[in-house]
């Protein structure tokens, strides 16, 4: 599992992701402030996934297992999933970046 740093208090963000070795994945965070809520898309190969809610999850991208060998977990430090703007720049909120071993643990450890 890795912390992923890079997410600043801006509505519209795009990174690539590289802590996994030989994996490269397009990132996008954007915040709509009428709902109160980070959105996330991401791009792996040709896997294209638009509109996850970013909420606190081991593996919000679960239901993609199967498509691709990574996974994002969502972790708050009081339980509520993120609605500010500024809450990964806090560290109120954060994501970290599952490698394939971290997702079989999650589905052993509580889908099992």
């Amino acid at each position: 599992m890795r912390y992923i740093n890079r997410i600043t208090e801006n509505s519209n963000q795009r990174f690539i992701l590289t802590g996994i070795d030989g994996i490269r994945i397009e990132a996008r965070l954007r915040f709509m402030p009428r709902i109160r809520r980070w959105m996330l898309d991401v791009i792996y190969n040709d896997v294209c996934i638009k509109g996850v809610p970013v909420c606190n999850s081991l593996n919000m991208l679960r239901q993609y297992r199967d498509q691709i060998p990574f996974g994002i977990s969502c972790i708050s430090i009081d339980g509520i999933d993120p609605f500010r703007i500024d809450d990964f720049k806090t560290t109120r909120s954060s994501l970290f970046l599952l490698d394939e071993s971290d997702v079989e643990q999650v589905e052993v450890d509580w889908f099992e």
